[in-house]
């Protein structure tokens, strides 16, 4: 599946039903299941606080790229702020793309992590005043290899995130390695109720588990998600696609 062919069918759906699209947008769309069935992230619409959404496996950073690349597609550039936390430089394209909000600071030392989550409370607290962006997109990928940062399990950095986000209205996505994690028996303990976890599988394909109600995983479902090879190419053809839609 390809970026500009997913994107074109959420277009399509809100064409056809603007409820159907609000409720998609805000359940997060991540793929297409085998039958059809978009796939989205959460069950519930306008959740109280946070989402949670975990990607996992080899391809987990080419997945969490691209859902970037298609939420920056619904959202009008006054709606979001995208917010990216990694030592990784793969998402430094994302502040080349024309149509949203994208902050990608390089997350290299634990004085850069504990400044990223002291941002990330400011944003919280100017949410609960009413300022500031309607919506908070933070993705987070590779805390666990930021030098100096001391953590039981690989997944307490990506913890620490969701506790500055606090109970503001926000989407938080992590890129997390869940085998080397102690929780890798129990992964619905660390994405909590309502959410769910992406397998990534080879060439575009993963598996969605949703965390039921007792914290545990439901029946993987596989769906196809628009698979990049070129990070830097597929933002350069977004824009020029936005580019010739503005004409």
């Amino acid at each position: 599946m390809q970026l500009k062919d997913f994107i074109a069918l959420l277009s399509e759906t809100a064409v056809k039903n603007e409820y159907r699209f609000e409720n998609l947008r805000e359940r997060i769309p991540l793929g297409v299941y085998t039958a059809g069935e978009i796939a989205t992230a959460h069950r519930e619409e306008k959740p109280e606080r946070y989402h949670f959404l975990i990607a996992t496996g080899d391809d987990r950073r080419a997945f969490v790229f691209q859902l970037l690349l298609s939420l920056a597609c619904f959202y009008d550039e006054n709606e979001a702020s995208f917010l990216i936390l990694s030592p990784h430089s793969e998402y430094a394209p994302l502040l080349e793309l024309s149509s949203a909000d994208f902050s990608v600071p390089y997350i290299r030392t634990k004085e850069d992590f504990d400044l990223a989550l002291s941002t990330i409370s400011s944003l919280s607290v100017m949410r609960k005043l009413k300022s500031g962006y309607p919506r908070l997109i933070v993705a987070c990928d590779g805390l666990e290899e930021v030098q100096g940062l001391k953590f039981d399990d690989v997944t307490d950095p990506y913890l620490q995130v969701l506790d500055a986000v606090g109970a503001i209205r926000a989407e938080v996505i992590a890129a997390v390695d869940l085998t080397a994690s102690k929780f890798c028996s129990f992964p619905g303990a660390v994405a909590g109720i309502g959410n769910c976890v992406v397998s990534t599988k080879a060439d575009g394909k993963a598996d969605v588990t949703q965390v039921g109600a007792d914290s545990s995983l439901g029946v993987p479902r596989q769906m196809e998600y628009p698979f990049l090879h070129d990070f830097a190419l597929a933002v350069r053809e977004l824009n020029e696609t936005i580019k010739g839609e503005d004409k």
